[in-house]
């Protein structure tokens, strides 16, 4: 049974890791980078975790449907759903957390 869905509790995982660490604040921790200054480190975490959760989505839709749907059709919805997520991440970063954006 697991193995029969394991894409897709992959990529359920991912999606609740995301949105976890989207909503979670880190105001009150501090993170040690060690002086290491990377330019546009938030930008390149972005979009590896975007390039995962469409990897994985791609996984769990194909697995989903018994690769019933093609490629190309599959990777339109993934991207579609991806910016939904975003979307919808961006609005509850606005309104239930007090210092996400």
């Amino acid at each position: 049974m697991l193995k029969k869905h394991l894409y897709t509790l992959l990529f359920v995982s991912w999606v609740v890791f995301i949105t976890m660490l989207s909503l979670f604040s880190f105001s009150d921790m501090a993170l040690d980078t060690g002086g290491l200054n990377i330019p546009y480190a938030d930008k390149i975490t972005h979009f590896t975790f975007y390039l995962v959760f469409a990897f994985a989505g791609c996984l769990s839709l194909r697995e989903r449907t018994s690769g019933n749907l093609g490629l190309n059709k599959t990777l339109i919805i993934v991207v579609i759903f991806a910016i939904l997520y975003g979307i919808l991440i961006e609005v509850l970063q606005y309104t239930i957390t007090t210092d996400r954006m």
